[in-house]
């Protein structure tokens, strides 16, 4: 029975020591956690005597119950007025971060220490503890090793997170050989633990070798493609799933077809479709899928179309815009303006490469050609009774008014003021044959569809060539990890004009506050901020309803850009409040600082539970010993002879004397015979007993604390 125990701890130890080290090994450098070396070694020296120490105290009989007691004081190490929540905070922000840039998923914590040590050190330890109950007391593996796969998972999911091979390989190989030996190990734990000696060789010997056939770089590689094909599948779903329940756009198309009696409420279902990276801060659109034919209930978009579109001004390019898909679509996202070729087919620039990370060198400007041109004359097709309340309603808004860029400010206008913006409005009554129409004239709500739509409609009824255009509006930070979701989808109009041969966007939605910034075209002094002549840039704060919308003035060329003059002095508005709070040096006046909280002296606490340790052993002791004498006293005279033999057997180990042999003989008779013992053979038994207590009076203090306390002697 001892050398039972003694393996099973044995085991035990190492295997707890083996996956705690591999824990922190692989978080640490899977995730690039900057950690010292020195830090880990310290964090490796404590998982070390943490592993022993839980054997050992799992070796006592019923020492579980110390382990609670045991663990009062390592909490509260760990705690340390706190800083162990704000380095768990920080350890899940790193994590997650790491998700949240690759997936999008949403962060968890908070970046509020630079330290994480005490962090690694609590996932060790609970390592450790698990590790060691499961094999200690004969588990099955599978309710032990979930904290040890853990690490492992989280740093597997993708293929930039692989920890150090060293740690990888040694957590293989252990969960291996456990797997290997754990129906023997928990039916006979000495059979078992040959078994893993047995096992270990010839187990790490083929992981080693499939570690040499299969390096990291290879693996990355090929994992690389399971990666895309399978985020791909998964926000493709999605995407059906958005396209589903909105009717609408989803921002991942898939058909050139846009059904208007579908569109109607909005859901919140959100889930992230790719990251940008823009070289400026503010407002981008990137141009997906446009729509040329308008049939009064769908936008379709003629498959044969084939253009060159609007060239951005290489004597204006400000770096590139990079994009990065969550899986491949048939599309490249398009940012205005490109000075690299942009050909579309049937409405969008195809991804014939399949590509899922891409980037197009930017201009803020388009390239302007002087001199007249025209695009084909669908862009101002209507179907009859379209046209016919169009222009009628023109009649009224433009009351004359023939300047093109005086038009469209007309328009736009009056498409934003003729509803408000809720992502909630219902989709067009059955009765109803013309979207834009049913809008305009019964709608007090709608959306970026809704908007898009009629603002079209009139523009072509206006003889502007115009088209529907679908794709994403982000507001973008310079230079940072831009995460873009499906509720960024967004609609406007292109329309295209003659004089400069340009295709502009117009976007003719009111500004929400949750999600749609205005597009202004500002004319300002482009001294103002340094930047380049005859740049035209866009202003992220939208105008109030009853404001004008300023739109580029054809006639007079473009001249100006953004004025960040506004910018700058925001900026050194927080430099100043910055410096106000967190500088040493600032002023305090006369400020009250609260007093300091006082703490309770150590002296105190160690007394508390050092005061708890000595009082668990005599309670512990005494449960035990009412238990034994329950059992001494419980059951059939044969199940009392048994139960009596085996205390009396471990007494006698213990004081290192020999039983009498008849008594020996009257527990084999109990155990294999028909024989039911008489009273007066059963009270041998206790006879025994009763002769062994002044021996064990005769012991020193001690000894007797131990057998009482520990040993639970009767």
């Amino acid at each position: 029975m001892k050398r039972k125990h003694w393996i099973n701890h044995l085991l035990g130890a190492f295997f707890a020591f083996l996956f705690a080290v591999c824990t922190v090994g692989c978080l640490v450098t899977g995730f690039d956690l900057n950690i010292p070396r020195e830090s880990i070694l310290w964090i490796h020296k404590i998982c070390g005597a943490a592993s022993v120490v839980s054997a050992l105290i799992l070796y006592i009989p019923y020492g579980g119950f110390f382990l609670p007691v045991l663990l009062i004081p390592a909490a509260k190490y760990l705690w340390n007025g706190g800083l162990l929540w704000d380095q768990l905070k920080s350890l899940a922000f790193t994590i997650s971060h790491h998700f949240h840039n690759v997936y999008g998923w949403n962060t968890v914590g908070e970046p509020v220490s630079a330290e994480m040590e005490l962090a690694l050190l609590l996932l060790a330890g609970i390592t450790v503890l698990a590790v060691s109950i499961g094999l200690c007391r004969s588990l099955h593996i599978l309710l032990f090793l979930p904290p040890v796969l853990l690490p492992l998972v989280l740093c597997l999911v993708t293929t930039d997170t692989l920890p150090e091979e060293p740690y990888l390989f040694l957590l293989i190989v252990g969960i291996v050989l456990l797997f290997l030996t754990d129906l023997v190990r928990r039916r006979n734990p000495v059979h078992g633990g040959l078994l893993t000696l047995a096992a270990a060789v010839p187990s790490t010997a083929a992981l080693a070798l499939l570690f040499l056939l299969n390096p990291q770089t290879e693996y990355v590689s090929r994992a690389g493609e399971i990666q895309k094909e399978t985020v791909t599948w998964f926000q493709n779903a999605m995407s059906s799933v958005e396209s589903v329940m909105n009717g609408n756009i989803s921002g991942i198309f898939s058909n050139q077809t846009l059904n208007l009696r579908n569109v109607g409420p909005k859901n919140n279902l959100s889930f992230s479709v790719m990251r940008v990276y823009t070289p400026f801060t503010g407002t981008v659109y990137l141009r997906g899928q446009d729509y040329d034919i308008y049939t009064g209930t769908s936008w379709e978009s003629s498959p044969e179309r084939s253009e060159t579109f609007t060239p951005g001004s290489e004597n204006t390019a400000s770096g590139s815009v990079a994009v990065i898909t969550y899986g491949v679509r048939e599309m490249l996202y398009v940012p205005y303006y490109s000075t690299d070729t942009v050909t579309l087919t049937g409405g969008y620039m195809a991804n014939w490469d399949n590509l899922n990370s891409y980037s197009f060198p930017y201009s803020r400007i388009p390239d302007v050609v002087f001199g007249s041109s025209s695009v084909d004359a669908g862009y101002t097709d209507l179907p009859e009774e379209t046209r016919e309340w169009a222009e009628n309603l023109l009649d009224t808004v433009l009351k004359g008014e023939t300047i093109p860029d005086r038009v469209i400010r007309l328009i736009q206008n009056y498409v934003q003021r003729s509803a408000v913006y809720d992502r909630s409005t219902a989709a067009m009554n059955s009765a109803s044959d013309d979207f834009a129409q049913w809008f305009l004239e019964e709608s007090d709500t709608g959306y970026c569809v809704h908007f898009a739509t009629a603002a079209a409609i009139l523009l072509r009824a206006a003889g502007i060539p115009a088209r529907y255009v679908e794709g994403y509006m982000i507001n973008c930070q310079s230079g940072e990890k831009n995460i873009v979701t499906n509720q960024e989808a967004h609609a406007w109009v292109e329309y295209f004009d003659p004089v400069f041969s340009v295709w502009w966007i117009l976007d003719a939605t009111p500004m929400n506050v949750e999600e749609i910034s205005e597009i202004v075209f500002e004319q300002t002094d482009s001294n103002d901020n340094g930047s380049e002549d005859n740049a035209l840039e866009y202003d992220t704060a939208a105008p109030e309803k009853n404001e004008e919308t300023v739109v580029p003035d054809l006639s007079e060329g473009f001249s100006g850009s953004m004025d960040s003059g506004i910018l700058d002095e925001e900026e050194e508005d927080e430099e100043e409040s910055a410096v106000s709070l967190w500088d040493d040096s600032a002023e305090i006046g006369n400020t009250v600082l609260p007093e300091e909280e006082k703490q309770i002296p150590g002296w105190i606490y160690a007394s508390a539970v050092l005061a708890l340790l000595l009082s668990a052993l005599p309670v512990q002791g005494y449960l035990r010993v009412q238990q034994k004498r329950r059992l001494w006293n419980t059951g059939t005279s044969n199940t009392m002879a048994l139960n009596r033999w085996n205390q009396l057997e471990r007494l006698a180990q213990l004081l290192k004397i020999r039983l009498p042999r008849e008594l020996e003989e009257l527990a084999l008779k109990a155990k294999f015979s028909r024989h039911i013992l008489t009273e007066e053979e059963l009270y041998q038994f206790e006879r025994c007993r009763q002769q062994l207590q002044p021996v064990l009076k005769q012991l020193p203090w001690y000894r007797k604390l131990l057998l009482r306390c520990i040993y639970a002697v009767i």
